[in-house]
């Protein structure tokens, strides 16, 4: 069995959960709660399968409470040692930022940049921010745990994660999404040997010549 991690944060043993992928084999992913992060090796993150997202979404809101720990300013890789890069990148949910190891790829991700990344959250508009400053002066980051000065400050100063929120639509349109691709990929190869069976159900001497049954077949693998 493979050593389990500790976080780069806290030093914690992280919790290590197997999630599907989207080629139907198993990765896994390790967690820790006390730092909402995770830990992706190289490449996981784009190659969680569509249950797998929901499934990390769930765990997210079980601890949305839990007190966190501030992020550190350098963080070491739990696999090799080296220090973490600051990263920056661009997706279709915003800008997000994380911790990549520079030797195999390997990702801290806070909780609120893979919420972005996923399309779960999103930045508040000016207009937003304006009514957010009336009503509130300080809020917490949900990314590293630092406080904000929302009077002087649109984003936090500590890890730069911009003020987001969790938009019922947005969360309702973006879990919409991943659990239709969830429902696909489950129904894909029921689907697939159900066309399979029809076509062995197909009598040759119904057909005049083969060209007639690969006419048959086509039609039906595109019902």
């Amino acid at each position: 069995m493979t050593k389990l991690l500790r976080c780069p944060n806290c030093s914690e043993t992280m919790e290590r959960r197997s999630l599907e992928r989207t080629d139907g084999a198993e990765l896994a992913i390790d967690l820790c709660f006390c730092c909402h992060v995770f830990w992706f090796d190289s490449m996981e993150s784009p190659r969680l399968a569509a249950g797998a997202v929901m499934e990390l979404l769930r765990r997210i809101r079980q601890h949305g409470q839990t007190p966190r720990h501030i992020l550190r300013e350098q963080l070491d890789c739990p696999r090799c040692g080296a220090l973490l890069v600051c990263t920056h990148d661009l997706v279709k949910g915003g800008r997000i930022r994380y911790y990549r190891c520079s030797h195999d790829g390997g990702r801290l991700t806070p909780f609120l940049q893979f919420l972005i990344e996923k399309q779960f959250v999103r930045v508040v508009t000016p207009h937003e921010l304006s009514r957010l400053r009336l009503d509130i002066r300080q809020a917490r980051c949900s990314g590293c745990g630092a406080p904000i000065d929302l009077v002087r400050q649109d984003h936090c100063g500590h890890c730069f994660a911009p003020i987001t929120v969790l938009d019922a639509d947005a969360l309702e349109r973006a879990s919409h999404s991943w659990n239709e691709r969830a429902h696909a990929r489950a129904n894909g190869p029921a689907k697939a040997e159900q066309d399979l069976v029809r076509l062995r159900d197909i009598e040759r001497w119904q057909c005049k010549d083969d060209s007639d049954l690969l006419l048959r077949s086509i039609e039906i693998a595109g019902e």
